[in-house]
């Protein structure tokens, strides 16, 4: 809930304000989702600090539980300004795990 209350608002002028984080820890490895955010209308320090402490937590129930989960990658997606909203590209990714 505090991620997305830091990142509700993806307003933008240029696609250089769209950012990606990392989020969460599945249990075979790799984030559980990524989040968009605008460098516009959150604070990047603050998202990325929240985004660790959730991915933290999330590696530390895993581990403690032993979850399974999927062993599927995923990409970290590209992002795009459009229509002054930043939007994750799901057919782009910048790099692969």
């Amino acid at each position: 809930a505090e991620l997305n209350t830091l990142i509700a608002s993806t307003q933008c002028d240029t696609s250089a304000q769209c950012k990606v984080v990392a989020v969460g820890s599945r249990a075979c490895g790799g984030p559980s989702d990524f989040a968009v955010y605008s460098t516009k209308t959150s604070n990047a320090a603050a998202v990325i600090a929240q985004s660790k402490k959730i991915t933290s937590l999330e590696s530390s129930y895993n581990a403690q539980n032993d979850i399974m989960s999927i062993c599927q990658h995923l990409t970290t997606p590209s992002t795009q300004c459009i229509k002054n909203k930043c939007v994750k590209l799901e057919s782009s990714a910048v790099n692969a795990f």
